[in-house]
């Protein structure tokens, strides 16, 4: 009798790990599947978005590229006349002028500034004898 149930569990394992491995392959076969399709969903996602792009291309999407560095341009451009504009305050404010940033004020320091000229020339004249 031991022989027999000796005999009934080895057949009763091979039967249990022979579906186990039954198993671990159809999972392994499913996985590849669903690999191959979501690469070749892959292929066709990176087709259209090529596709995608030279049609956006094609109407006019390279002025869009263009915008977006005339932008950057105009934003430099912004940059540097605040800067300007700060250095003209500064300046202004040197003289005792009006530091304010429209022809108005330009055209007022102006008119200043020339009835100011002969004072201010005496003054950068008197400078120079000092360090001299």
């Amino acid at each position: 009798m031991s022989e027999i149930l000796t005999i009934w569990f080895g057949l009763a394992g091979q039967k249990r790990w022979s579906d186990h491995v039954d198993a671990i392959v159809r999972e392994i076969e499913d996985t590849q599947a669903r690999s191959q399709d979501l690469q070749r969903s892959q292929r066709n996602s990176e087709s259209r978005v090529d596709a995608l792009h030279e049609a956006y291309l094609g109407v006019g999407g390279s002025d869009v590229d263009e915008l977006r560095r005339r932008l950057e341009e105009d934003e430099a451009t912004l940059q540097n006349r605040r800067k300007n504009g700060e250095d003209y305050r500064k300046a202004t404010q040197q003289f005792g002028l009006d530091g304010e940033l429209s022809e108005v004020g330009l055209r007022r320091n102006i008119e200043i500034l020339k009835q100011r000229e002969p004072e201010l020339r005496e003054a950068r004249d008197a400078k120079h004898e000092e360090c001299a």
